[in-house]
């Protein structure tokens, strides 16, 4: 079987690559925290504490997933050097 030298096997077109990655993790993660604020909010007024400790988890996600699509953003510029 031939293979292709002009085939880089780090560019499969089904995946996105890291950086477009990391930009949809780091959109998701900033929706995911301004939900948790909302939610945080709403918990607040409505005196549920249940509510506003779900909105808490919901911003640390966000923040997290922000960090992560970072990381992937940073490891594609390192990559493609």
């Amino acid at each position: 079987m031939a293979t292709n030298s002009n085939t880089n096997p780090n560019t499969d077109p089904q995946q996105p690559d890291l950086h477009t990655q990391g930009t949809a993790d780091r959109t998701q993660g900033t929706l995911d925290k301004a939900k948790g604020k909302l939610q945080e909010a709403a918990g607040k007024i409505t005196g549920d504490r249940k509510t506003e400790a779900k909105g808490k988890a919901k911003q640390a996600l966000g923040g997290a997933e922000s960090k992560v699509g970072q990381g992937e953003q940073k490891l594609d510029d390192k990559l493609n050097q």
